[in-house]
């Protein structure tokens, strides 16, 4: 008779987000880094200027929240898809009363 085949998954011992090359990882972070950045430098011209922030939040909420979404999708995490959700939600939010404010 023939061998049977294991259905388990072989465990390789690679974590979840080894699927990201380095490079792709470091090359994230600045992007991360540098739209953080602009934004606060736009929030801090708007609060001196005395114009409403609540754009620039929803920038950053939807950014947060798309960017954990993504990452969702790799690690397949709570983590990732309750802060995924929360932050489109804030960016929804915001984009709701930039919208009251300025309308």
């Amino acid at each position: 008779m023939g061998s049977k085949k294991s259905s388990k998954p072989v465990n390789t011992g690679q974590s979840k987000t080894e699927n990201i090359t380095p490079g792709k990882d470091k090359a994230q972070q600045y992007v991360e880094m540098g739209v953080c950045g602009l934004l606060f430098a736009f929030m801090l011209y708007n609060f001196f200027k005395g114009l409403p922030i609540y754009d620039l939040l929803a920038v950053f909420w939807l950014f947060w929240g798309l960017n954990n979404l993504l990452m969702h999708r790799v690690t397949k995490t709570a983590q990732t898809k309750v802060s995924a959700i929360l932050g489109i939600a804030a960016g929804a939010l915001f984009t709701a009363a930039y919208l009251v404010q300025t309308w």
